[in-house]
């Protein structure tokens, strides 16, 4: 059964105020950082205008499920992960701050899920050359310490994941509007909308970090078994060494008595 609008809207709402007060009180925050670039084959004002389509942006997140905007320059999104330490559905706020339209905007983000909270900031800059477009980003993310199960090696490389997913999803699009043309004519209009399956964020990359993780893992159990082996080896010959000296000096003591009994 479809979520009410006014519902859903009311829960994103609740979960950015909650995540205020979890940041506030977490003592312990995992700190990820996020930047990059990626480059279209396309002009600086069509990039603009996609990445502040809100249509565009909920088909382009991975997991996507809401993005709609609000009044003050901000919008409420919903993503649900499939894959990954992040597995669940996640509630956030995204705000612009500032921006010089058409080069940069700055971001914050605030929000919700599974148990977690999560706020962070970035930027977008946006430099044409030749008809092209560079997209630098750059930002960082506090999660307070609540998915135990996941280092912060796997969060990292998930966020990178759903980064990647998202910009290509966007370079899609571009390329959907743009067409193998030589000239620039922009389609103003959206493709149907699909259903949308959970993100699966980079299952290879996810389980290579897991795979490592149990490598370093198996690493340190095997320094502290060889540590262990050395001292016990070290206590060994160091016994072994006083019991020698003790005889030493056994036979010692009893050769100069026996020289003065005689």
């Amino acid at each position: 059964m479809a979520e009410n609008p006014a519902a859903g809207l009311a829960r994103v709402t609740a979960g950015a105020t909650a995540a205020l007060l979890v940041m506030a009180k977490a003592q312990d925050l995992i700190m990820l950082t996020i930047d990059g670039t990626h480059s279209f084959s396309a002009p600086r004002d069509l990039i603009w205008t996609l990445l502040r389509d809100p249509a565009v942006n909920k088909a382009a997140l991975p997991g996507g499920e809401r993005f709609e905007s609000q009044p003050g320059s901000s919008a409420f999104v919903t993503l649900r992960i499939a894959v990954g330490p992040l597995k669940g559905v996640y509630d956030g706020r995204v705000t612009v701050v500032e921006q010089e339209m058409p080069h940069t905007v700055n971001l914050e983000l605030l929000g919700t899920g599974e148990g977690t909270a999560y706020s962070g900031s970035g930027r977008l800059t946006l430099t044409e050359k030749n008809g092209c477009t560079l997209l630098a980003y750059s930002g960082e993310v506090a999660v307070s310490n609540h998915l135990g199960h996941a280092s912060p090696r796997l969060l990292q490389t998930t966020a990178n994941a759903l980064v990647r997913q998202y910009l290509t999803a966007i370079d899609r699009e571009v390329q959907q509007r743009v067409g193998r043309q030589s000239g620039f004519q922009p389609d103003t209009t959206l493709p149907a909308a699909k259903p949308r399956a959970a993100a699966t964020i980079g299952m290879g990359d996810w389980l290579a970090e897991a795979r490592r993780d149990r490598r370093i893992a198996a690493f340190a159990v095997l320094s502290g078994v060889i540590g262990s082996l050395s001292i016990l080896g070290a206590v060994f010959v160091l016994r072994e060494f006083g019991r020698w000296s003790v005889r030493r000096h056994t036979r010692r003591v009893a050769t100069l008595l026996e020289g003065e009994s005689t």
